[in-house]
């Protein structure tokens, strides 16, 4: 992670947010994009770009400048002696990141309708290379809603605007005491015509329908586990006549659990084993531990497989703490 950081991350954000980026335009950066996927694939073709003894910033990283951390760099250069899977690993992390890379940027393909843009297209397109604005304007949000917990939205993307346009100085300039009157009318309006509150109930909606769809998936894994555990429970162990070879892999892997279930060791997850021959030798294995004393592996006491599982409850508080706010406020 840290090599990746150094060798891509930090070399990328860079050229999208460093010093000097403030009017980088998101679609001028297709040719960047297009270089981050070739250096990560030049560092897939030729490992010792990274894995050389004498680890250099002018071939590993992006854009060619000093590592953002040396210290880091010269912490994992000592390490990789006693470390022998890093290359390995590190290759599979940047193997990874090429194809999300790659998805992440298809939009700024070649031949892509960014790509086609002329010069001044994008330019009348302009957006900023970076969500930073936006989430800026969120934390600003929070910070207010801290401290006036009843102003509605409407009303702090009136003030946001307000405060943002320089609007006071428009009004002292043109507005007249007509125009003042009706923006308080307008206000007034607004403010009573609950928007708010139609806001509000469209959040308890949505908490309501996320509480209604997480009670449906865990009743849904509840009663799956509880149907497995009863099939294991009546799973009948092959004996040592039984041509365990003609069994189908989901029949090896019926077998494998219900062994496992009556606590017979040693038997790995089915996925541990890749290869048919592999989960027969397991089964083998497990067999010869069980089949000569069955009573010390006997099924474990388990009355939730005798009755249906226990179903989960909608937090009826959710709509009643909204409401009761609202209230509150409407009151005031």
């Amino acid at each position: 992670m840290v090599l990746y950081q150094q060798i891509i991350s930090h070399p990328y954000l860079r050229q999208v947010r460093g010093p000097g980026t403030e009017n980088v335009n998101v679609l001028d950066l297709g040719p960047l994009h297009r270089a981050v996927c070739d250096h990560i694939q030049s560092i897939l073709d030729n490992p010792s770009l990274i894995f050389d003894d004498e680890l250099a910033f002018e071939t590993a990283t992006l854009d060619g400048r000093p590592w953002q951390d040396p210290l880091a760099i010269k912490a994992i250069t000592n390490l990789i002696p006693s470390l022998p899977h890093l290359q390995a690993i590190t290759l599979a992390f940047f193997r990874g990141s090429l194809t999300t890379w790659i998805r992440f940027s298809s939009e700024f393909a070649p031949s892509g309708l960014i790509d086609e843009c002329s010069a001044t297209e994008k330019q009348l397109a302009w957006m900023p290379s970076t969500n930073d604005p936006n989430e800026g304007a969120l934390g600003a949000y929070r910070a207010a809603m801290r401290g006036k917990p009843s102003l509605s939205l409407h009303q702090y993307n009136s003030l946001a605007m307000y405060r943002r346009n320089d609007t006071q100085d428009f009004m002292d300039v043109v507005l007249t005491e007509e125009d003042h009157a009706y923006i308080m009318r307008e206000a007034r309006r607004i403010d009573s015509s609950g928007l708010e509150r139609l806001r509000r109930q469209e959040v308890v909606d949505f908490r309501v329908k996320t509480a209604e769809m997480h009670k449906a998936k865990a009743n849904a894994a509840a009663q799956k586990a509880l149907e497995t555990r009863r099939q294991l429970r009546k799973t009948v162990i092959v004996t040592r006549t039984t041509n365990i070879d003609d069994l189908t892999i989901p029949k090896i892997h019926l077998q494998l659990n219900a062994l496992r279930l009556r606590g017979v060791p040693n038997i790995l997850p089915n996925s541990r084993y890749r290869l048919k021959t592999a989960k027969l030798e397991a089964l083998e294995a497990a067999l010869r531990l069980y089949l000569p004393d069955p009573s010390k592996y006997p099924l474990p006491h388990d009355p939730e497989a005798d009755r249906p599982p226990e179903t989960l409850t909608i937090e009826t508080a959710i709509v009643e703490d909204w409401t009761a706010e609202e209230d509150v406020e409407m009151g005031e």
